[in-house]
């Protein structure tokens, strides 16, 4: 159980700052010579993309799920300036996948 905990735990925190911290203004950066409008739309779709992919062992349903719960967590992040609110939203939503899942 505790092993379980860590592997949710270090999971989350380290999609967060990959996905929601540094992927999106590394990429805004390397996209320096295209417009402004296509560097921010760029910038937040790969990140949202490979997210979603890494979830792809999971099944179609939770890629497209991955897909459209990064922007509620980028945007949780953009709006708080913080990472430890995504952290702790993605951490629970975990624990509540395997809590349901466990139970039914």
């Amino acid at each position: 159980m505790i092993f379980c905990l860590l592997t949710f735990f270090s999971a989350a925190l380290f999609e967060e700052l990959v996905f929601r911290f540094y992927e999106p203004f590394s990429l805004k950066k390397l996209l320096s010579f295209v417009p402004e409008f296509y560097a921010a739309l760029l910038s937040e779709l790969i990140p949202a993309a490979l997210f979603a992919l890494c979830h792809r062992y999971l099944g179609l349903f939770a890629v497209s799920n991955a897909f459209f719960a990064h922007f509620a967590l980028r945007f949780c992040f953009k709006k708080t300036g913080n990472i430890f609110y995504p952290f702790a939203s993605h951490f629970a939503y975990n624990l509540l996948s395997l809590y349901t899942m466990l139970m039914f």
